[in-house]
């Protein structure tokens, strides 16, 4: 499946990402969909292995990285990951404005 692809899915489902988005702030790393804002990334695993120390760079900038194959961008399991992503991030942000852990 193609970069192009799943953006019109995603654009079309409703999620207005940013493409080929540079997250890290010395090295080239990129996520190939990402919402800045939130911090939430697709990382589309197309015919390559996820790099681990990238990955967990991402998670320690606060990142929430969900890599997803050409199965899971096909099928309905993409959306359902994505909305437990934004409710979790949501859910985060609402126990800091409550002030509560």
């Amino acid at each position: 499946m193609r970069h192009q692809d799943i953006l019109t899915r995603l654009e079309r489902e409703g999620y207005h990402p940013v493409y080929n988005y540079r997250f890290h702030p010395e090295r080239d790393w990129r996520f190939a969909f990402a919402w800045p804002e939130d911090k939430i990334a697709l990382d589309y695993l197309d015919r390559h292995a996820v790099d681990p120390t990238r990955i967990i760079e991402a998670q320690l900038l606060g990142w929430i990285v969900l890599p997803v194959t050409e199965q899971i961008a096909k099928g309905p399991r993409l959306c359902f990951y994505l909305d437990r992503a934004f409710a979790r991030r949501d859910a985060k942000l609402d126990k800091l404005i409550d002030g509560s852990r």
